[in-house]
């Protein structure tokens, strides 16, 4: 009897006071549909759960300035969750701080008004958020963060204010915006920031600007470089034109800068570019020609032409010194590659399930590491010759095809998934390691 006195005590004080069970020593409140909690003289909304649709968050609850939207409340304690079918919110001025993901999944919202006391846009704060078509960013904020606005498919246009400072990575991937203004204070762009990497290829995006004064960046006919314009940051995915020149003032391509470009079928690189990013021209699936301007270039990054599946030939120049990890992975149509002569390391699964590769010509002078599983999967290729520069050779490096009738059902699917080439003929000079690997994993040797 004492204990059901003392469970229905609780819940007249939870009915009379709006307080809301919950695990843990933090105390909820509910009222007008906002779940909010306090701390000194401040108040944290949790969330909205009422049945409006368009929604003005109040700047006080109970005397309490709501200085906070967004918080860690655990909804199973009390069955209350946030109503996602809100079409608009009004954040007011009093509130200096969003919690991370707070709007996220709210697929029918369409108009977001922003306080001017905030300061940043947290990490996937309105991602999801389909229906969203416009959004100002309020003058104050320095920070747009990681994945802030991802996948919010109906964004067309956003004014971003001229006290940002910092746009992060992947912070408007895949959004429905086609051109984009760089304020003249930001410093710092993260890499695929409007450009979605490779795994989310739909971007409409075909111009960026810069307003004039920004010491950082500067952009001409669309594309972005730094101020200097040696450093090529972004290019357009769905910007029109087939073949680009990139100036000879380029020393280097930045990550992911063309990643998944829709357009392009050939790049030639002017007469200074040093570097070319991770992932920069990572699934140009309409990429087939690269021509080298450049007898400076040195090094070609991870997956730097991963999945460029139309690329036919590859010709590097005499300077390149090292192909990274899977720098060429997956080019499916790639029928030759040809090094020059200052070549040290060709990268693990450099040229892996390049199918059709049957020409490799090896023209380095220099010591040389082809690392393991460089040229795994290249089932087309039946030879490859080796010179005694070469000093290192990797596990599977060479000779290896992909079986794609893999049994699932296999405990080691390893064992079913590669195998050795069938006659596959290793050339080289007698007593380098292009003999040793051959005698190590069984494949036939032919001395010159």
């Amino acid at each position: 009897m004492k204990k059901f006195i003392a469970i229905l005590l609780s819940l007249v004080v939870i009915i009379s006071f709006g307080i809301l069970p919950v695990k843990g020593g933090a105390k909820y409140f509910k009222k007008n549909g906002f779940v909010y909690t306090l701390n000194g003289n401040e108040a944290q909304i949790c969330f909205y759960c009422g049945k409006a649709e368009n929604v003005k968050y109040p700047s006080q609850l109970d005397g309490h300035k709501v200085t906070k939207i967004g918080c860690d409340y655990d909804a199973n304690s009390s069955g209350l969750k946030p109503n996602k079918k809100l079409k608009s919110v009004t954040v007011p001025d009093s509130v200096r701080e969003l919690e991370v993901r707070c709007f996220d999944g709210f697929k029918k919202l369409k108009r977001v008004t922003l306080g001017n006391s905030l300061t940043g846009i947290p990490e996937f704060c309105f991602s999801n958020c389909k229906a969203l078509q416009s959004v100002t960013i309020p003058s104050g904020v320095k920070r747009i963060c990681w994945g802030a606005f991802l996948n919010c498919s109906g964004l067309e246009k956003v004014i971003l204010p001229d006290s940002l400072r910092v746009i992060e990575y992947c912070s408007f991937c895949r959004t429905g915006l086609k051109s984009v203004t760089i304020p003249k204070n930001v410093k710092q762009l993260g890499n695929t920031a409007f450009n979605a990497p490779g795994v989310f290829e739909a971007s409409p995006l075909t111009e960026v600007k810069v307003v004039k004064g920004n010491r950082i960046f500067r952009s001409e006919n669309g594309v972005l470089y730094n101020k200097r314009k040696t450093a090529l940051c972004l290019y357009p995915k769905n910007k029109s034109g087939a073949k680009l020149f990139i100036p000879d003032s380029v020393t280097r391509i930045c990550p992911e800068a063309f990643s998944s470009s829709k357009n392009l079928t050939e790049i030639v690189f002017g007469k200074n570019v040093r570097t070319i990013g991770s992932r920069s021209f990572y699934s140009c699936k309409k990429l087939e020609k690269l021509s080298f301007k450049t007898n400076k270039l040195t090094n070609i990054g991870s997956n730097a032409f991963g999945c460029c599946k139309k690329l036919k030939r590859v010709n590097l120049p005499d300077s390149t010194r090292v192909i990274h990890s899977c720098a060429f992975l997956r080019c499916e149509s790639l029928v030759s590659f040809t090094c020059g002569k200052e070549l040290e390391i060709i990268g693990a699964a450099a040229f892996c399930d390049c199918e059709k590769l049957t020409s490799v010509k090896v023209n380095s002078t220099a010591e040389l590491d082809i690392r393991s599983e460089a040229f795994l999967g290249c089932n087309k290729m039946k030879s490859i010759t080796i010179p005694g520069n070469v000093k290192k050779i990797g596990s599977r490096a060479i000779g290896y095809f992909h079986n794609i009738l893999t049994d699932s059902d296999e405990e080691d699917p390893d064992i079913v998934r590669i195998g050795k080439i069938k006659g596959f003929i290793i050339k080289g000079a007698e007593g380098t390691a292009a003999e040793k690997y051959a005698d190590r994993f069984g494949f036939k040797f032919k001395r010159f």
